[in-house]
């Protein structure tokens, strides 16, 4: 049995704090290796010299694996605060991704604003799909 502390008022974990533990690790040894890795092919050597990035990347798809396997228990009122934060994401990174698209292509002429104006609306219809099926897997619980 795991205890959350240890003395008089020590109390098995729950399964909820378990997955909330395993999906924080996920999370934070993810993108912990993305930034060092990112810093690593900025500048060959930084990282690599003092630490081995395949250790953290097996890190980071060992907690990942356990936290799909031991889903978290959300409410839905957090689910519906969450997936409102998601619309939010998904409207910005499209927003960013028709402006990139435009800044690449500026120079082929005014049909550069209609080819970025709907290659943001196809990167916001992905990631809106893509958010619904998160959401709809944790409503679910991960089973379908």
């Amino acid at each position: 049995m795991i205890m959350k502390a240890s003395g008089p008022n020590a109390r098995p974990a729950t399964s909820t704090t378990i997955s909330l533990w395993l999906g924080e690790a996920a999370r934070v040894s993810l993108v912990t290796y993305l930034i060092l890795l990112f810093i690593e092919s900025v500048q060959t050597g930084i990282v690599s010299n003092f630490l081995n990035l395949n250790v953290l990347l097996g890190l980071a798809l060992v907690t990942g694996l356990l936290a799909v396997f031991f889903p978290e228990k959300e409410i839905k009122k957090e689910l519906k605060k969450r997936q409102f934060l998601e619309n939010a994401l998904v409207i910005l990174v499209g927003v960013a991704g028709m402006v990139l698209v435009y800044s690449a292509i500026r120079t082929i002429g005014s049909i550069a604003f209609v080819v970025a104006f709907f290659a943001g609306l196809a990167i916001m219809f992905v990631g809106r799909y893509i958010a619904s099926e998160d959401v709809q897997e944790e409503v679910d619980g991960g089973h379908q």
